[in-house]
């Protein structure tokens, strides 16, 4: 491999992509041959779609298009190019299970979750021999959960027994894809027998544990397994672990609880600090909770202010219901529900004429918009309803 290739790769692993592109181009200048393993890391660090494209017509060139049409999948992927990583997987000769996995995987990624459902079932159709294996049944489990798709989420749970039956409860990967999906499904008592008969349990499966509790409205159950977590010996805590416990204080009103917690995280993130403005709000100690906001070493994004205008509304603060209404329109001037709740706000103190003015403000947004939409999904096809009265059925 020549110098030119070693040092590429080198500033790529050290987090130096400028230097490495940098390097890329001169290496082309002066007529250097860049090898399939330096074209696959670029590809892997590209920033943005025409970088990409642009990567793409260079591999091409060099003649290393089938070579690596894993990493092109990849990433047209990221940038949820459906219609390239369907071309590009047409292409592969006799793909393999390991292929099939890394489309599915990657069609997911593109947003496509019942395009990944679909591709299987005419993976399995067209007789493909080989047993799926659990990073299949992960991808599509995962698909199932976006989707909240049960009945599908039962199917492959099925298969996972047919097939491979002891991972369910030795395998934490398997384990933990069926956990998120049954709970994300709605179905939280059969995400906790699943949890308690796993022989090993990893951080992916505590979280989604703790996280599904919480989301489900049993914030007591979330926080004894919090504790149970805190306890393992060879296992600590994650942001996404804090997320659930601060979630399941906010629900359950126990804000001295939830904020100990919060004082308890090393490195807090913005979301970290967008719960405990939550449970201060939800609590009514607005005051605490805009003092929290204005300490914040992040810029607040939108659930901090959303959190502060709807305890706003609850409580009737309207200076600090107009103090977040402002804030999210700065990041968004066109969602009507914040012109709905500061309209709310003003309604309930009385003053009309700012309630029509808000009203007329949010009509003048939404001009020219999409009319909403309420969508019931049954099986393989998706019932959706306008606000305009006109109903119709999508088949996927």
């Amino acid at each position: 491999m020549t110098s030119f290739n070693l040092a590429i790769l080198g500033y790529l692993r050290n987090g130096h992509e400028d230097d490495a592109g940098e390097l890329f181009c001169e290496a082309l200048k002066t007529g250097r041959e860049v090898r399939e393993v330096t074209a696959t890391s670029l590809l892997l660090k590209v920033r943005g779609l025409e970088q990409g494209k642009q990567l793409h017509a260079l591999v091409i060139k060099f003649g290393y298009c089938d070579a690596i049409s894993g990493a092109l999948i990849r990433m047209y992927s990221e940038y949820h190019r459906s219609d390239e990583v369907v071309r590009l997987f047409s292409h592969i000769p006799s793909p393999d299970l390991v292929s099939w996995t890394n489309f599915l995987s990657n069609f997911s990624r593109c947003g496509e979750d019942q395009g990944a459902l679909n591709l299987y079932v005419k993976m399995v159709s067209e007789g493909f021999t080989d047993p799926p294996n659990h990073y299949t049944f992960a991808t599509l489990l995962k698909s199932c959960a976006h989707l909240a798709a049960a009945m599908e989420g039962k199917q492959i749970h099925a298969q996972i027994i047919k097939f491979c039956s002891n991972s369910i409860k030795s395998d934490p990967f398997v384990s933990s894809s069926l956990l998120f999906m049954y709970s994300k499904c709605g179905y939280i008592e059969e995400a906790r027998r699943l949890f308690n008969d796993m022989q090993e349990r990893d951080l992916a499966s505590w979280n989604a544990m703790i996280t599904s509790l919480a989301h489900h409205g049993l914030a007591e159950d979330a926080i004894e397994t919090f504790q149970e977590l805190l306890n393992q010996k060879d296992m600590e805590p994650n942001h996404i672990s804090f997320i659930g416990v601060l979630t399941a204080c906010s629900n359950c009103g126990m804000v001295e609880m939830g904020y100990r917690y919060f004082k308890s995280i090393r490195q807090p993130t913005v979301d970290h600090y967008a719960c405990v403005v939550n449970l201060f709000s939800r609590a009514g100690r607005l005051k605490e909770a805009l003092d929290l906001v204005e300490e914040m070493p992040f810029e607040p994004n939108e659930i901090v202010w959303s959190s502060l205008l709807a305890s706003s509304s609850k409580y009737g603060n309207v200076p600090l219901g107009e103090y977040s209404a402002k804030k999210l329109l700065e990041l968004d001037p066109t969602d009507p529900g914040t012109y709905i709740a500061l309209s709310n706000i003003y309604a309930g103190a009385g003053r009309w004429d700012d309630m029509k003015h808000t009203r007329k403000m949010m009509e003048l947004q939404a001009d020219g918009k999409y009319p909403g939409f309420s969508w019931l999904r049954v099986n393989t096809q998706k019932y959706i309803s306008f606000t305009n009265g006109r109903s119709t059925i999508i088949s996927n």
